[in-house]
């Protein structure tokens, strides 16, 4: 191929056409969990409520109760994410450009992707690193709901006891919002996902999709959970069960810029000049948050 005025275009448009065969091919595995909501500027600040009151029965004649909500301030930055590649001249002249369709293609695959990795990113981190509206890690004994203490973390292994015990614990989670507050239940809809590590895989499997035990008797968890198994965990015996039925997903993810792919320098441009190469580039921005820290139970495994 010739390199005149319009070859970096062309190339460009090459590119750009398999970047969005990657976008459309890419599958997240894990977008159930998570809810995405816009973003306007550097970051998003949620005033998350931290409880809810609820109503409580109203008598004739009786005047209204009126209960302060706190709320607390959770400003999530957004972050910006780059995939980068240059193209010698010389590659172009000598019509060497097919290799590059690939590599255009998982770019676009990839950056659809990332909202998968980020929401692992936080499960990774959800007993040393990532915290929740409320400054605690996302699985922690010490969590507050009003005037409840919500315990989300455990250390059992992944079994069919430990997975049970998941469930009765995400169940039975109650808050009293206020002194003027009746206890009540934090779990009003629920539809569990068991998300394991590879290494768990087989467990996870016998526990939720076996339909009959080894014994001949029927498995009585059979199904009571979906079952997605993360390969971006960085732990082989964390495992997380969570409630994806709730009116809030667990996670957020706040996009700011939708992914995108450009060509940096046009044909003459100094970057051409110098380096005798041409620059694509692929980019975003965005950030993944939790929500509500009941709606995930946790367990380090060990």
């Amino acid at each position: 191929m010739d390199i005149n005025a319009n070859t970096s275009n062309l190339v460009f448009q090459n590119l750009l056409a398999e970047f969005d065969k990657g976008v459309q091919a890419a599958e997240p595995i894990m977008d159930s969990l998570w809810e995405q909501v816009p973003s306007t500027s550097n970051a998003n600040v949620y005033s998350w409520l931290k409880h809810i009151p609820g109503f409580k029965e109203w008598f004739k004649g009786q005047p209204r109760v009126i209960r302060n909500v706190e709320s607390t301030q959770f400003t999530v930055a957004n972050r910006k994410f780059e995939d980068t590649i240059s193209i010698s001249t010389d590659e172009v002249e000598d019509n060497q450009l097919g290799q590059y369709n690939g590599i255009a293609k998982g770019m676009g695959s990839e950056g659809m992707l990332l909202k998968d990795e980020l929401t692992a990113e936080l499960l990774n981190g959800a007993f040393t690193t990532a915290l929740t509206y409320d400054g605690l890690t996302i699985c922690n004994a010490a969590h507050k709901a009003g005037l409840s203490t919500i315990n989300n973390a455990a250390t059992a292994a992944l079994s069919s006891t430990s997975f049970e015990t998941a469930i009765a614990t995400i169940e039975n989670y109650k808050y009293k919002a206020d002194k003027y507050s009746e206890a009540k239940p934090l779990t009003k809809m629920m539809k569990l996902t068991l998300i394991v590590p590879p290494a768990l895989r087989p467990t996870a499997e016998n526990i939720v999709n076996v339909q009959r035990l080894a014994s001949g008797a029927d498995n009585y968890l059979y199904k009571r959970a979906d079952l997605l198994v993360c390969p971006y965990f960085s732990n082989a015996t964390q495992w997380f069960l969570v409630n994806i039925g709730a009116p809030n997903k667990p996670f957020f993810i706040q996009e700011r810029k939708k992914l995108e792919f450009r060509e940096l320098n046009p044909q003459n441009s100094d970057q051409s000049l110098m380096f005798d190469e041409f620059i694509y580039a692929g980019k975003c921005r965005l950030a993944a948050l939790p929500t509500h820290f009941w709606l995930i139970y946790g367990s380090t495994g060990v």
